[in-house]
């Protein structure tokens, strides 16, 4: 997921995304692809997920931007220019990687919320009453001997043991 960091990078960097639009591709990276990738993995805390894919994916669009400084520099707006003009090199390099980061923590969590509502939102499937045979995987046991079973777990000991009953 972190690989979409690296495209829109790719695309600032470049000048295809002009760096007034590029929070527009922010948000479409993290709806198209973040939030479905998070609930389909079934990530046990949404928030934090998108937070740290949104970081790692921040950090490598600013890395990259890094690398392609002199293309980004020329699709920059005038007002990033003018608030960078007295800034050195690398300290603009640093600024940039930090502002990806930034960006990338702010669209995450953004992310990782719309993920837990769409978790939340969902409609769970009716699950079977435990405890009850017809829950157990093999039919006529309950359900840990059942599973534990049809997993081989105890398939051998309960052999033995009826053995042992009948004699």
């Amino acid at each position: 997921m972190a690989s979409a960091g690296l495209l829109i990078g790719l695309l600032a960097g470049y000048g295809v995304v002009p760096m007034d639009t590029e929070w527009f591709v922010w948000v479409v990276a993290g709806i198209a692809l973040w939030v479905p990738a998070i609930v389909r993995r079934g990530m046990p805390r949404p928030v934090l997920s998108g937070a740290l894919i949104g970081l790692l994916a921040g950090i490598v669009a600013g890395l990259v931007k890094v690398v392609f400084l002199a293309a980004y520099l020329r699709s920059a707006t005038e007002g990033f220019l003018n608030a960078t003009k007295d800034v050195s090199d690398a300290q603009l390099r640093q600024i940039l990687v930090l502002n990806g980061a930034l960006y990338g923590l702010m669209f995450g969590l953004l992310v990782g919320l719309a993920a837990l509502l769409w978790v939340r939102m969902r409609p769970k499937p009716p699950s079977p009453a435990s405890g009850s045979p017809a829950s157990s995987p093999v039919e006529g046991e309950g359900p840990v001997e059942g599973r534990m079973a049809a997993a081989g777990a105890i398939g051998p000991a309960v052999a033995l043991a009826a053995s042992d009953e009948e004699e």
